[in-house]
C-alpha cells in the first residue's frame, strides 16, 4: 500500500533532525574489511602518505588508488595499525568526492561504506582519538548527503554520536572544529544550521592550524553562502596559495569568479 504523501512530508523533518539534535548514543561497531595474511613485501608507507596527500588535493584516481593499495597491502600482511586503518578511511572519504565530481553516485556510496568500516576499525584500536571520530562524523554527513530518503534514519544517530565523541575528546582540535563547521554549514536552520556559527568554527580551526588549505576552502564556501564576495576571495585565494593543486578550491573559484579590480 502506498504511503500517504501528507504522512511522508510530516516525517521528513524527523529523519533529517536525527543528525542535528540526537545526543550521543552507543553505536555498534561494524565489521571492518577482513585482513588476509599474504606473503609479500611491506609497502612503503611514506609513499602511501604522499599519494594520499596528492589524491586528497587533486581528487585524481591514480594517487588515491595507489594509496589505497599500499595501505591495504600493509593491512594484508597482518600488521593492522591505527594509522593504517585511519588513513584507509581517509582515502575512501576522498574517493567519495572524486566519484561525486564524476557523477558516479553509486560508487561514492560504496566508497563511503568501505571508508566507514575502516574508520570504525581504527576507532576500535584507539577509541580516544578525536580525529577519527571527527572523520567518522564527516563520513556520516556525506552518507546523508548522497543517500536516499531513509538514510538519515540510519546515519543520523551514528553521526551524532561520533560528533559528540570528537568534541568531548578534542574540543580544541582543529580537525574537530572544522568538522563542527561543516555540520553547521550543511544543516538546515531549523535543525541547528548556522552559517555564522560555521564561520566561527572554521576561523578557530585555522587559528590552530593555519596551514590547512581544506579549511580555507570550507571557509570560502561559508562566505559564498552569505554572498560575501570579498571575504570569499580572501579565503579561496588563501587555500590556493597554500595548495595550488586543491581541485575543489579551483572549481569553486571558477564557478564564482573573482571580479577584476577596478
Amino acid at each position: 500500500m502506498l504511503m500517504n504523501p501528507r504522512f511522508i512530508r510530516a516525517i521528513v523533518p524527523v529523519y533529517l533532525s536525527l543528525w542535528f539534535v540526537v545526543g550521543a548514543s552507543t553505536v555498534a561497531a561494524q565489521d571492518a574489511p577482513a585482513a588476509k595474511k599474504v606473503d609479500q613485501s611491506m609497502p612503503d608507507l611514506d609513499k602511501a602518505a604522499q599519494w594520499l596527500e596528492e589524491g586528497r588535493s587533486t581528487l585524481d584516481a591514480g594517487p588515491l588508488t595507489a594509496a589505497q593499495q599500499a595501505y591495504e597491502g600493509y593491512a594484508n600482511t597482518g600488521t593492522v595499525t591505527f594509522n593504517c586503518c585511519f588513513n584507509l578511511a581517509r582515502v575512501y572519504y576522498y574517493m567519495t568526492f572524486m566519484y561525486e565530481l564524476n557523477k558516479h553516485r553509486d560508487d561514492a556510496k560504496r566508497s563511503l561504506d568501505t571508508g566507514l568500516k575502516w574508520g570504525l576499525r581504527a576507532s576500535g584500536i584507539n577509541n580516544q582519538s578525536p580525529e577519527v571520530h571527527a572523520l567518522l562524523a564527516d563520513m556520516y554527513v556525506r552518507k546523508i548527503l548522497v543517500g536516499d530518503f531513509f538514510t538519515p534514519m540510519d546515519c543520523g544517530p551514528k553521526g551524532g554520536a561520533e560528533k559528540d565523541k570528537a568534541v568531548k575528546l578534542g574540543p580544541d582540535n582543529p580537525r574537530v572544529l572544522a568538522m563542527q563547521g561543516r555540520c553547521s554549514l550543511f544543516a538546515p536552520p531549523i535543525f541547528g544550521g548556522d552559517v555564522h556559527k560555521a564561520l566561527t568554527y572554521f576561523k578557530k580551526s585555522l587559528e590552530l592550524e593555519p596551514g590547512s588549505d581544506e579549511t580555507y576552502f570550507w571557509l570560502a564556501k561559508a562566505y559564498r553562502n552569505l554572498n560575501d564576495h570579498s571575504d570569499f576571495e580572501k579565503a579561496i585565494q588563501a587555500a590556493l596559495k597554500l595548495n595550488p593543486k586543491n581541485i575543489l578550491a579551483q572549481m569553486e573559484l571558477e564557478s564564482w569568479p573573482v571580479k577584476p579590480a577596478k
